[in-house]
């Protein structure tokens, strides 16, 4: 049985329409300042990118690579060095209510309780038009969490606390739902619990959404579309559609094709693919 990988070269995948995409990434350098020495870093370099809407999107690539500062960019939480970010053809210059973030950390407020922490993000937007303990009641039930309202996060295991964090940011109902690591602290068998609900969760909003991990089959499992990275500078190597079906099973990890993108990704970076994405291979 013949697989098929195909891959869009990073430097003409965004020679479409930008009116078409909803994130589109042009010529984008982020640089931070050395604490202690002269001169800059550049975390990443003339990266060029386009999400179509809806999808869902995965960064993966070796510490260093510039994989955060990307996300933290298309956030508007970095400025740019060079180049530019869009959502829906405007220029983005700071955080905007278009767009959520879940870090690592779970950055919930200890003195609050779950249903207050989903709260929070409402208030800081000053939502209205919905009683907002109703509404974060409603995104706690979503991510699995009924029953553990009124719970404080030291009562929680490192999952539901992450649910916490997922709720929080969905129910601002953002364009975009962006996710640096999210499950990077949690032990592998939960991991692979959370991905398989995220995406269920992501199936019925299909909110544009950009992954940050470390993880390969991480990235392969939730993703419409894998952006592979380098380091030394950061930059984009490759884009990599994922033709796998939905909706996923923990079952779509054993397939041969999933085994296949698993393969090439890991060579990628480990450096044994020359001039990957000028060409479709097949496998």
């Amino acid at each position: 049985m013949e697989t098929r990988i195909v891959l869009e070269p990073a430097m003409l995948q965004n020679q479409g329409s930008a009116a078409a995409s909803h994130i589109r990434v042009e010529g984008l350098t982020v640089a931070y300042q050395k604490p202690k020495a002269a001169g800059t870093l550049i975390a990443v370099s003339s990266a060029n990118l386009d999400i179509a809407r809806g999808t869902f999107v995965t960064i993966v690539g070796p510490s260093g690579c510039g994989k955060s500062s990307l996300l933290l960019a298309i956030a508007g939480l970095v400025q740019p060095a060079g180049g530019r970010v869009l959502v829906n053809g405007q220029p983005v210059s700071g955080p905007g209510r278009d767009r959520a973030v879940v870090f690592q950390d779970f950055a919930l407020m200890p003195w609050r309780t779950v249903l207050d922490n989903v709260r929070f993000g409402l208030e800081l937007q000053r939502w209205s038009g919905e009683d907002l303990t109703a509404r974060a009641r409603r995104y706690v039930e979503l991510v699995g969490l009924k029953g553990f309202e009124h719970y404080h996060p030291h009562q929680l295991s490192g999952g539901m606390q992450q649910r916490v964090g997922i709720a929080r940011a969905l129910a601002v109902d953002p364009e975009i739902l962006l996710l640096d690591e999210p499950f990077g602290s949690l032990d592998a068998q939960t991991r692979d619990e959370m991905g398989s609900e995220l995406l269920a969760i992501w199936e019925q909003n299909k909110k544009t959404a950009l992954f940050v991990t470390h993880g390969i089959d991480e990235a392969i499992f939730l993703a419409d579309q894998i952006v592979v990275m380098a380091r030394n500078p950061g930059r984009i190597s490759e884009i990599i559609t994922v033709d796998l079906p939905r909706p996923r099973t923990i079952e779509t990890m054993d397939s041969e094709l999933f085994i296949e993108y698993r393969r090439h990704i890991r060579a990628c970076l480990m450096g044994k693919v020359e001039q990957s994405c000028t060409q479709e291979r097949r496998f």
